[in-house]
């Protein structure tokens, strides 16, 4: 019985933050951000979409940063977190007319 409470309160987180193994396209105004898999279990896939200059940072639970970097264009950034707790992460992304927040799931 537990089990089977705790798949579906995971279905339910997956399903509120938007899980899943493909890329995930969150477009707002012109700016696409791609953030795959979700949940991550050691690698997770960073590509913002705007083609100048990014500010990237993905931020842990705590409000520790994981990475802090630039990017220009759309770069692929693959972010190691195998030595990282699970939990839920914030990636904010910085161009020069918006700043998007999402979340993705370490498991």
């Amino acid at each position: 019985m537990k089990s089977i409470k705790l798949q579906s309160l995971l279905a339910a987180l997956f399903v509120l933050v938007g899980c899943n193994t493909e890329p995930d396209v969150e477009v707002q105004n012109w700016f696409n951000v791609y953030i795959y898999p979700n949940p991550v279990t050691e690698y997770v896939n960073l590509v913002p979409g705007h083609s100048g200059e990014t500010s990237l940072e993905v931020i842990d639970s705590n409000g520790d940063y994981v990475l802090r970097t630039k990017v220009s264009g759309p770069e692929h950034i693959n972010v190691n977190l195998s030595n990282h707790p699970s939990g839920v992460y914030h990636v904010v992304f910085i161009n020069a007319s918006e700043t998007i927040v999402r979340e993705f799931v370490k498991l």
